[in-house]
């Protein structure tokens, strides 16, 4: 039987620096660079000093903080994407447990007799006396549609 050798510590990052993986090197320097590049454009040691230990200081605390067992560089990398993305909020109602939903059943209403329409022929003198009796009706209601002329 084949014996193989199985890696240890999957979920640990690979360090490339003492115990920096590549995401805390990458955010330190970062801060660093940033820090160097606020002291050459301004020329106050105390403002650059104040710039320096806040850049330096969020720098370390992105690399090494953690907040619920997650580190804050992902923690802020998932809020700005979140701040892009698509959002659907979708509102259940939390029943206790062991209650299932069942549907109830329509209620069925009986008909007693069937409704016909029907119509009578009617003749034409008859139609026009209808069309001037709705036109009449018209004038004075507010209508939406208008009767065609020729009928």
């Amino acid at each position: 039987m084949a014996v193989y050798n199985t890696p240890l510590y999957i979920s640990e990052k690979a360090k490339i620096l003492g115990p920096l993986d590549i995401s805390q090197f990458v955010i330190l320097l970062s801060s660093v660079i940033i820090t160097f590049i606020v002291k050459a454009i301004v020329k106050n040691t105390a403002i650059t000093i104040l710039a320096g230990i806040i850049l330096i200081g969020g720098g370390a605390f992105m690399s090494f903080g953690k907040i619920k067992g997650e580190s804050v560089g992902n923690i802020i990398i998932f809020k700005i994407r979140g701040l892009f993305e698509v959002h659907r909020y979708i509102w259940q109602k939390e029943m206790p447990k062991g209650v299932v939903l069942v549907p109830k059943k329509e209620k069925e209403i009986p008909i007693e007799k069937p409704i016909v329409f029907s119509r009578k022929p009617q003749s034409q003198s008859a139609l026009q006396q209808k069309i001037k009796q709705l036109e009449i009706e018209g004038k004075e209601e507010d209508t939406f549609f208008d009767l065609p002329e020729n009928l």
